[in-house]
């Protein structure tokens, strides 16, 4: 079973992904500009890699905020904001007016918390 903190990484893995692609994409259309036959060829290629890669992280992040929201919501904020939107835990707590340690301490709870919904998730998709 895959863990919380590695199952909202893949997902932020997933966009960064995507993104790569984009600017590939955006390479290659230079090339094209330029009169380069194989970059014609290869600007197919790319975006069809492209179109894949959206749909492989829409699809995940579609996944992901699902279980996000069977959780509580200031759960989901915190996790959101810590995996997704890579913000410091400094920047979590005050922005939730707690100490740091409190921040933590709630980091810990919702990661719990969405572990249970995950583990729920991935035994209802074995059965």
């Amino acid at each position: 079973m895959m863990d919380t903190k590695q199952y909202l990484t893949s997902v932020r893995y997933l966009e960064q992904r995507l993104r790569m692609k984009q600017i590939h994409v955006e390479s290659v259309q230079k090339d094209i500009n330029s009169g380069s036959i194989f970059a014609r060829k290869l600007m197919a290629d790319v975006r069809d890699e492209t179109i894949q890669a959206e749909k492989n992280y829409l699809k995940a992040k579609q996944e992901a905020m699902d279980l996000l929201n069977q959780i509580h919501p200031e759960s989901a904020m915190i996790l959101t904001q810590r995996y997704w939107e890579k913000k410091t835990m400094p920047a979590i707590a005050s922005g939730l007016y707690l100490s740091e340690r409190q921040a933590y301490r709630r980091l810990n709870s919702a990661i719990a918390e969405f572990q249970a919904v995950l583990d729920s998730s991935e035994i209802q998709k074995a059965g």
